[in-house]
């Protein structure tokens, strides 16, 4: 790119088409004499596959192979890789991931066999007329629990279903500060499971030049690369430049199109096996049980500080949900990303994080929107607010004065940032989400006394200040009216806010904004509860920015 482009807006090239309905998604595609796949899943979390019988479903009109991991593995397909690159305390424990699942599936969801026909919906009835005995085995899905003693073990090779253990950071130098701390806050988190769900689903279409013994993947993916390398290598044993795979047009991905999935898999060898291309597209239901999923993991923060509230030391205990299986990248996304944020934009001397990756019998975990750094961040945030509650600070206060300020810093955690205007940033955002509050709270005033206007013999007398009702608004209180609401941001009675002067900051200014709007608000009881719930959900805000003056 030239130099004179760096930092300007660039016209996309890409765009009319997209807004004109010409995108090519692979969906849209057709390929000569290509069939099409459906893949028959379990439908339990936790079973032995006692037997699989397929001899009603493959005479039915269209159907041209029925597999199972018999047939897979008798071709000398690999299982599917783990490429994570995780400096664990103990080596990292990969259970094997085939394309379908031998003798026993793990989660809703598990591939057991794949149906190919000459149309899909051939491919769909034959795939509802396999009939797969299971044995059902208990199942868990919270990684506590996973790691509880009774709990059901998912791998053999996995004791306790413990994967790794991850550790960063300087434990002797965090435990020293605990020690000495004036002040430890502590909090647990979950950061739910998400389900990841693009516009458009996962698709595949594999071809196979037998002449150039050659595998050609058509996918809607994002790194296609990666996909090709670890193809070549852990699962057909080729060279590279024997497999093609290539993205077209892609609806969505937020990450979940990166990684290598059981589907890729299938299309390829069932093309080779066939000697026809192949063609899989996900249903939106199916792509909640087999897509990669994100975050899922608890996590225990403390936070020390000293005197004046500066922060000292930062621990942290998470331990990670992975699934059934380690997808592709899924134990990057609990330990070295957010290593690589944790503690935020907070100058922290001493941080020591600790991770545990539990095998569950769910979906497979991998990266997802920022994949960790949102989990870090949220940690130290909510940590952040605890404290100002637990030791009556001012939560903008507390942040300014434990903000980087001088750079390049080095992290607790050994991160290098050369560069920050987090004080600034502070600043600026606070003003605006005041202003913000203060217009939007005009606008409704004005819309309600459009909507409802008052006689003048109606109308109670405003104070700028006061937030407590007058005495003249007594006798138009409604009967649910009881005492003045306790603010749960400072927890005390808004009635005793103290009145502030105008021209001391910016922030009394808008505070003083606030106050108007949530007496004008007030002043609708008379006519609707909501509008009084509105006004007390401002108080919080309105103390803050009283403290801040």
């Amino acid at each position: 790119m030239n130099g004179d482009r760096i930092g300007r807006s660039l016209r996309r090239v890409e765009d009319p088409r997209f807004l004109t309905g010409q995108g090519r998604y692979v969906d849209d595609m057709e390929v000569p004499g290509q069939l099409h796949g459906i893949v028959v899943r379990s439908t339990h979390g936790h079973a032995v596959i006692e037997g699989i019988d397929t001899a009603s479903a493959g005479t039915m009109p269209g159907v041209r192979g029925i597999f199972t991991a018999a047939d897979v593995d008798a071709d000398g397909i690999g299982p599917l890789p783990c490429i994570a690159q995780v400096a664990t305390v103990a080596p990292l424990i990969v259970p094997p991931r085939a394309a379908l699942a031998r003798d026993r599936v793990r989660h809703v969801g598990d591939p057991v066999a794949f149906v190919v026909a000459e149309t899909r919906n051939q491919a769909r009835d034959a795939a509802e007329q396999v009939a797969v005995a299971y044995r059902p085995l208990p199942a868990v899905v919270e990684a506590t629990a996973a790691l509880a003693a009774e709990a059901p073990l998912l791998w053999d090779e996995a004791p306790g279903n413990l994967s790794y253990r991850f550790e960063r950071g300087d434990k002797a130098a965090v435990d020293a500060a605990f020690a000495e701390a004036a002040h430890i806050v502590e909090i647990e988190l979950v950061n739910n499971r998400l389900v990841v769900a693009p516009i458009e689903p996962r698709a595949a279409i594999g071809h196979y030049d037998a002449a150039a013994d050659r595998l050609d993947l058509l996918l809607t993916g994002q790194g296609v690369h990666s996909l090709r390398q670890q193809l070549a290598g852990a699962v057909f044993h080729m060279p590279t430049d024997r497999i093609v795979v290539r993205a077209p047009d892609v609806g969505g991905g937020f990450g979940v199109k990166n990684f290598l999935y059981p589907e890729w898999v299938l299309v390829l060898w069932a093309a080779r096996r066939l000697g026809c291309p192949v063609k899989w597209t996900a249903e939106r239901g199916e792509e909640f049980i087999s897509s990669a999923q994100g975050r899922d993991n608890h996590t225990r923060g403390r936070l020390a500080l000293d005197p004046d509230g500066r922060f000292l030391a930062l621990d942290v205990d998470t331990v990670a949900n992975l699934g059934a299986y380690l997808s592709t990248n899924g134990p990057g996304s609990s330990t070295n990303s957010p290593a690589s944020a944790m503690g935020g934009v907070y100058a922290i001397p001493a941080v020591f994080m600790a991770v545990r990756g539990v095998f569950t019998n769910t979906v497979p975990i991998d990266a997802y929107r920022g994949a960790g750094k949102p989990e870090a961040n949220y940690l130290i945030e909510r940590l952040v607010d605890r404290v100002a509650r637990r030791l009556a600070l001012d939560p903008v206060a507390l942040r300014r004065r434990n903000l980087i300020s001088h750079f390049p810093y080095r992290s607790g955690l050994g991160i290098t940032l050369d560069s920050g205007r987090f004080a600034a940033n502070l600043d600026e955002n606070g003003a605006s989400c005041a202003g913000s509050a203060s217009r939007a709270f005009s606008r409704h005033r004005e819309a309600r006394r459009a909507s409802a206007p008052r006689s003048a013999s109606n109308r109670i007398p405003a104070s700028p200040w006061c937030l407590a009702p007058s005495r003249t608004a007594k006798a138009t209180r409604p009967a649910f009216r009881r005492s003045p609401p306790i603010c749960w941001d400072c927890r005390s009675p808004h009635s005793d806010l103290s009145r502030p002067t105008l021209g001391q900051s910016k922030a009394a200014t808008d505070m003083g904004e606030l106050a108007r709007c949530i007496w004008e608000a007030r002043r609708c009881i008379r006519q609707c509860r909501l509008s009084y719930l509105r006004a007390v959900r401002l108080l919080p805000i309105c103390c803050r920015l009283m403290r801040a003056r």
